[in-house]
């Protein structure tokens, strides 16, 4: 909230027959544990008797985080008139650019970073993210550092000018790994700093996501969530972790935060993703659509689109919908990687290959885009390209904790036993391979025989079966981590499964 919570710390009370401050202290209270109506009520009441800057900066905020965006701009933009501060332009701007108005988002931000101070270095971080989006990279990259350079200089900063720093270090680490690590040191210098500043703890929860560390992202988002049970971000980043998880809370973890902000992006976003993975493409469709009227130039919820046509095998409305996605965000690795992860999750591994291709030729530091080419390639049997791609994306992001289960997998792997058969290539430990191949060749080939005359198909061979004598390691193979029910998974011409020496006798009918 900027200056306003310093402002506003320890002075909560009642709200009846208080000082005018003490009322707009009583509404952030009210603000951050949730109690959203009660706030815009008494903010509202107070603005028309003293319309003061921090009552109008916690109203705009309130109605922001509860997808009000039309009256948030209104009061913006009347107070401006009055006050051209550079804080209040940078939350016009950041109204702008939520609702796909960029090109006006940009000149509100560069004008608030002419006129300095407060707001200015979060309007340089905004004004960095529209290039990034626009493919203009270089640019980005001076912009993102030179607002880390304004926090070396020793200025003094906000919590949520350190949270913007920390930003910038996340795109920076695209670059050079270690920037993670100062990302990382900067939220939790927003947060020492601010601990109300729920934003910042959700940030944080974001980059442990983007890394697969679930248990440290779950803790972010569960420390706003202490303080706001109602705040929409930090919901929808736990629902994002449970969906991650496979636990079934996530659609109704989605559907709180849309219970917050009804105008949530990212939450419409997520809930398509979760109806594409039901194949409820219609209500997938709906989602997307609900997005669109917030944000017409959505490029995510544009993507979600696409990927519905894709799924639906309608190819034509598929190139249809990419295109309009590329003509509004020609520079978005994003679109490519989340049609990546959505052909993914549908077993469509070697087109999740084709659009990581796509992300890669976009921005060569995509490491998100080599990890998931490469994992696909795992999953087609291109063994050895998809490890090459491994090493390339734990060379530029480290951090990845998926990237970095699966090497070490493949390390192991290297030492198994291969044994062939006439079709298939039975991959097993070597101290289990001369036992388990007399009972695995025979009943691999009578499947084959019998499948292959019952569905009328010659598939390619060889197959690859993937045998491991710990279940962990069947589950990094399949997922990336550990944790996974199921005792055996194909991925079409790779099939990875469960060794007997994997569980206890009698656990399951290896057969």
């Amino acid at each position: 909230m900027r200056a306003l919570a310093l402002l506003l710390t320890g002075l909560g009370a009642s709200a009846v027959g208080l000082h005018a401050q003490d009322r707009v202290a009583h509404a952030y209270d009210a603000y951050r544990t949730g109690q959203y109506d009660v706030a815009v009520s008494v903010l509202s009441n107070e603005l028309r008797s003293r319309p003061d800057l921090p009552t109008v900066m916690l109203l705009d905020r309130v109605l922001r985080e509860t997808g009000r965006y039309a009256e948030a701009e209104e009061l913006l933009r009347k107070n401006l008139d009055r006050d051209p501060d550079a804080v209040l332009l940078t939350d016009l701007g950041e109204i702008l650019m939520t609702t796909g108005r960029n090109d006006e988002a940009l000149e509100v931000f560069q004008e608030a970073s002419a006129r300095g101070g407060p707001g200015s270095l979060i309007a340089d971080l905004h004004v960095a993210e529209i290039q990034a989006r626009r493919g203009a990279r270089v640019l980005a990259s001076e912009g993102f550092r030179s607002v880390v350079v304004r926090y070396n200089d020793g200025v003094p900063l906000t919590s949520e000018d350190l949270a913007a720093v920390g930003a910038a270090l996340v795109y920076l680490g695209r670059e050079d790994y270690q920037y993670f690590r100062d990302a990382l040191r900067l939220y939790d210098r927003a947060i020492a700093t601010d601990s109300t500043n729920l934003d910042a703890q959700v940030a944080l929860g974001d980059l442990f996501l983007g890394k697969y560390n679930g248990a440290s992202a779950k803790e972010m988002y569960q420390l706003a969530l202490s303080r706001n049970p109602r705040h929409p971000a930090a919901l929808l980043g736990l629902a994002q972790v449970r969906r991650f998880d496979g636990a079934s809370d996530a659609f109704e973890l989605t559907d709180r935060s849309l219970d917050g902000n009804p105008d949530l992006m990212a939450a419409r976003v997520l809930k398509a993703r979760q109806f594409l993975d039901l194949e409820a493409y219609a209500k997938a469709d709906d989602e997307s659509e609900s997005a669109l009227k917030v944000n017409s130039n959505s490029a995510e919820a544009l993507t979600m689109l696409a990927a519905s046509a894709m799924l639906q095998g309608d190819e034509a409305e598929f190139e249809r919908r990419l295109a309009g996605t590329r003509a509004i965000a020609p520079g978005d690795v994003g679109v490519y990687i989340a049609l990546a992860e959505v052909a993914a999750r549908n077993r469509l591994y070697h087109r999740a290959v084709d659009f990581a291709d796509q992300a890669i030729l976009l921005d060569a530091n995509s490491w998100r885009g080599y990890a998931l080419r490469g994992i696909n390639q795992l999953r087609t049997g291109q063994i050895v390209e998809g490890r090459a791609d491994l090493e390339i994306a734990f060379a530029g992001d480290p951090f990845d904790v998926w990237t970095k289960n699966t090497l070490d997998l493949l390390d192991d792997l290297a030492e198994y036993r291969v044994l062939e058969t006439e079709h298939f290539e039975l991959v097993i430990p070597t101290t289990e391979a001369e036992l388990l191949a007399l009972y695995l060749a025979p009943l691999a080939e009578a499947a084959y025989d019998s499948l292959a005359a019952h569905y009328g198909i010659a598939l390619p061979t060889p197959l690859r079966i993937e045998v491991f004598p710990r279940h962990a390691d069947f589950s990094v193979r399949t997922i990336g981590l550990v944790g996974m029910g199921a005792l055996g998974v194909s991925f079409g011409p790779v099939i990875a499964l469960d060794a007997p020496s994997s569980r206890p006798a009698g656990d399951f009918h290896w057969g």
